[in-house]
């Protein structure tokens, strides 16, 4: 699991959301991807974007693999 986006780079704001990107050892259904979701959102007090790095589009992946902290 890792950090990116403007959280990763210091320039987060009041009302930016935060960026996580996260593998799986196994395959996760839906519910339990948007479970994760709502409990990152619940601890970090602020709106989460969760994606997998399988998600991510080739220009879109390699910046955030080039930025993302690995918690």
């Amino acid at each position: 699991m890792g950090v990116f986006g403007s959280f990763a780079s210091g320039s987060e704001r009041g009302e930016s959301d935060v960026d996580v990107l996260v593998e799986f050892s196994e395959p996760v259904d839906i519910f339990t991807f948007l479970e994760l979701k709502e409990q990152l959102e619940k601890l970090l007090a602020r709106e989460v974007d969760l994606v997998t790095e399988k998600a991510l589009k080739p220009p879109i992946k390699e910046e955030v693999l080039k930025q993302v902290l690995y918690v």
